[in-house]
């Protein structure tokens, strides 16, 4: 409510200035009597999150390189950009939890969902 407030779509009493509907504003009350107001979006910023999260589904372990160490000395970089990879496949400092693997996802995505 208090982002309404600020950008003049929810008036200080909680009801939906003339803006908020020009906006498409709209008041959900729960069963329970909470009150939350909402407004329909669409763009890639708002498809992003989804995308990247059925994208992490589809992730495949990296192990760290070898050697582990990486430096960007030759690339005349300072040692500052100088790192070590630590730890397992399955979860290291420089992959995460891994990267996604296109190619399973296109040929594998139907097995993949129904898993």
């Amino acid at each position: 409510m208090n982002v309404g407030i600020a950008n003049g779509t929810i008036d200080a009493g909680g009801n939906i200035t003339a803006q908020g509907l020009g906006l498409g504003i709209e008041k959900a009350t729960a069963a329970d009597g909470r009150v939350g107001d909402y407004q329909w979006l669409q763009d890639t910023s708002v498809a992003s999150p989804h995308a990247t999260g059925v994208a992490a589904l589809i992730a495949t372990p990296i192990p760290c390189p070898v050697p582990a160490t990486v430096d960007y000395l030759a690339q005349g970089r300072d040692a500052t950009f100088t790192a070590t990879c630590a730890g397992t496949p399955a979860f290291n400092g420089f992959y995460g939890h891994g990267a996604v693997d296109a190619y399973r996802a296109v040929t594998q995505g139907n097995k993949l969902a129904r898993a």
